[in-house]
């Protein structure tokens, strides 16, 4: 678990936590970041549990994301957020919170893009 949360850090979402590949849980929200996430989050591929509420993220969610496929809950309300709600987080297939978690602040994003098999 890498917890960063009501830090007051500032500047852009490092790069370097991209790098910790076995890191299951990260926590950075509550804190003044600017700029999009870094492409390098998507190398987090054993990451269950990702906290980025109200941390001062902006731009679009990378496609890097997309290999994120092991998340169960995501926190990332209260952020600004823009385009459109990328359809890969169909493939996230073992989410069991991420109801509200994109929720759109002012601008937000467009309408999901997000793919659903009928049962």
């Amino acid at each position: 678990m890498r917890k960063l949360d009501k830090n007051l850090l500032t500047g852009q979402v490092p790069t370097f936590l991209g790098n910790l590949s076995s890191l299951q849980i990260l926590s950075f929200g509550h804190n003044n970041f600017t700029g999009p996430f870094p492409a390098e989050l998507g190398n987090l591929i054993n990451l269950q549990k990702l906290y980025v509420d109200s941390c001062g993220a902006s731009g679009e969610i990378p496609s890097s994301f997309a290999y994120l496929r092991n998340l169960k809950e995501v926190w990332a309300m209260d952020n600004n957020f823009t385009g459109i709600l990328p359809g890969f987080i169909g493939g996230w297939t073992s989410m069991q919170d991420l109801l509200q978690a994109f929720k759109p602040h002012s601008n937000g994003f467009a309408r999901p893009q997000v793919e659903t098999t009928p049962i």
